[in-house]
């Protein structure tokens, strides 16, 4: 699932085939805002820990939502969310498991969160082949900054430290300062104060 809830845009792709879902893909883009977890994300971006909707609100709340009500006809009630990238201000990739009958137990969950590095690393695999979001457009041309890159900034400018960033995006803080020395020098900056104002100037944060 690839969502952009400020455009109001998603793309939902699931099945043996991995068949796109426009209807499911509709509905996510006019509700995803109010989906319990997906708005956990949106407000604690810096914990990606995958969760159950259980995790976040009662099922009963749940039950009554909007969200769940819009979604219901293609997505059963129990879900485990998995987010394996953000990109400011609500454009997000991810995973959603699903089950009918019974919620998803916490061995599941723990599964989840070993499989989570595993597929954001496919995710940076699969941009180099088709991007998920296209953030030239916003840079100055000559800037350049890879998708990856921008992730450490985005982070970066919410106060996170090289080693806070490195757990979040399950990599090793050594990776991280390679990407900062990357960012300063297209920014044309020496340190994290600049860079971060420089972001903000450009609307990447």
């Amino acid at each position: 699932m690839v969502t952009d809830l400020v455009a109001k845009r998603s793309v939902v792709t699931h099945g043996p085939d991995w068949q796109v879902n426009e209807g499911l893909g509709s509905r996510m883009a006019e509700n995803g805002h109010s989906h319990s977890a997906i708005r956990s994300y949106i407000d604690r971006p810096y914990e990606r820990s995958p969760r159950r909707v259980s995790d976040v609100v009662p099922s009963r709340q749940w039950r009554a939502s909007a969200a769940y009500k819009a979604l219901s006809d293609h997505m059963p009630e129990h879900q485990l969310s998995m987010i394996t990238d953000l990109g400011p201000p609500m454009r997000g990739r991810g995973w959603v498991l699903t089950l009918g009958v019974r919620d998803f137990s916490d061995c599941d969950v723990q599964i989840c969160r070993l499989l989570l590095p595993v597929l954001m690393v496919v995710g940076l695999m699969y941009d180099r082949l088709e991007p998920w979001r296209s953030v030239s457009a916003t840079l100055p041309a000559g800037v350049g900054l890879t998708a990856r890159e921008l992730a450490v900034l985005a982070l970066l400018a919410r106060g996170l430290s090289s080693g806070s960033i490195a757990r979040q995006l399950a990599t090793s803080p050594r990776t991280v300062a390679k990407h900062l020395e990357h960012v300063y020098r297209k920014l044309g900056c020496k340190d994290r104060l600049v860079a971060v104002a420089l972001a903000r100037e450009l609307g990447l944060t």
